[in-house]
């Protein structure tokens, strides 16, 4: 896999590079170390930074204790106590500027469309439960693996042919608002949608 530290030298804002710094200071604090095995910026930073577009709010997956993490984070940000969710993610910030620190995770879908059931796991398995692969890939933040990219789906070949494809069949009946993200990335991101998605989609309207 490729390494993509110098875009994120090269290709991100100031603060931006302020929070990835942190984040590779704090995943290697000997302090916390023993609850953190990996920390990514995920999504769609890393899609963004690929296609040289400017990179929005950042994602953050930990894999291990989230909440020290997004608590150590938000202090030296000078931010206040993180905002947790059932669904161990952990908001930081305010409307205007947000980081979402959540536990790498896996889902799993009771029925669909429910909520999910989420159980801590590897980063892995965290890209997997996403919905495009353009959006399912990560680059460590941590200090030996600096700039390494993770992507088990192939969202970097996808850009290069600059298409939206599902992860999996069963995507959309897991979470039907998928299919209009589909529709919404394609647009802006001016990708087409692979022929299998279409087709997923058309039998997900029936």
């Amino acid at each position: 896999m490729p390494n993509l530290a110098q875009l994120l030298a090269s290709k991100t804002t100031v603060e931006h590079r302020r929070i990835f710094e942190l984040c590779r200071e704090i995943s290697s604090d000997a302090a916390i170390l023993g609850s953190i095995s990996g920390v990514y910026v995920v999504g769609g930073v890393v899609r963004d930074l690929v296609l040289d577009r400017t990179p929005g709010d950042v994602d953050i997956s930990v894999v291990g204790d989230a909440g020290a993490f997004s608590r150590a984070l938000a202090a030296r940000l000078g931010m206040g106590e993180p905002v947790e969710s059932q669904f161990m993610t952990f908001k930081l910030g305010d409307d205007t500027s947000t980081i979402d620190v959540v536990t790498a995770r896996s889902e799993t879908y009771p029925e669909p469309a429910a909520l999910p059931e989420v159980v801590s796991s590897s980063i892995e398995d965290d890209l997997a439960r996403r919905d495009f692969p353009v959006n399912s890939m990560a680059v460590s933040l941590t200090g030996t693996d600096w700039g390494n990219l993770v992507d088990p789906s192939n969202g970097f070949g996808d850009i290069l042919r600059r298409r939206i494809r599902v992860l999996h069949d069963a995507s959309f009946r897991d979470d039907p608002t998928r299919m209009f993200r589909a529709v919404r990335y394609a647009v802006r991101l001016g990708f087409s949608i692979d022929s299998r998605t279409v087709d997923l989609i058309s039998e997900s309207l029936k």
